[in-house]
């Protein structure tokens, strides 16, 4: 005995445990744990897949109104203004944002006639012309451009570098 009193009992006797055996995973197993771990893609649609932001479907709905229904404005307005979230849209709104981005992507604008854009009036060119004359760099005032640079005859003699004299 080690000077233990008589009265106190000794503490069983531990089995000595060995260590556990390390065990590192195989490159199987690691692929296998990550493919389980990812959860099946909820939003695999031609939105989530090609566009991910209805600020650009909503910006093409305000430079043409036309371009989409009137469903599919009110489902972009309401996601514009906060009133929806993306991750809470139900599998037909999702449709509707999957329509309105193959809708964008065959749109073509209409083209514009010639006949059609604005004609500047004559008082708008008569201020241009006003500008034109007021910009530095234009040359329609009268006077002559130097074609050459005058010498004189006599250049004085100075030395190359006159400060080493």
């Amino acid at each position: 005995m080690l000077g233990l009193s008589p009265g106190l009992v000794q503490p069983p006797q531990m089995p000595l445990l060995s260590p556990p055996v390390a065990h590192f995973p195989t490159f199987q197993e690691l692929v296998m744990e990550q493919v389980a771990d990812v959860p099946p893609p909820a939003n695999d649609g031609l939105f989530f897949q090609l566009v991910r932001d209805p600020r650009l479907l909503y910006r093409a709905y305000l430079d043409d109104p036309t371009m989409f229904d009137d469903e599919t404005a009110m489902l972009l307005q309401q996601l514009m203004s906060g009133q929806r979230k993306l991750e809470e849209l139900k599998a037909q709104e999702q449709e509707i944002l999957n329509r309105a981005t193959a809708e964008l992507a065959q749109y073509s604008p209409k083209p514009t006639s010639r006949s059609e854009q604005p004609r500047p009036s004559s008082s708008s060119a008569s201020y241009d012309e006003e500008m034109e004359d007021e910009v530095p760099w234009s040359n329609k005032h009268d006077e002559p451009t130097p074609t050459s640079v005058d010498l004189p005859l006599e250049l004085p003699d100075a030395p190359t570098f006159w400060w080493k004299k």
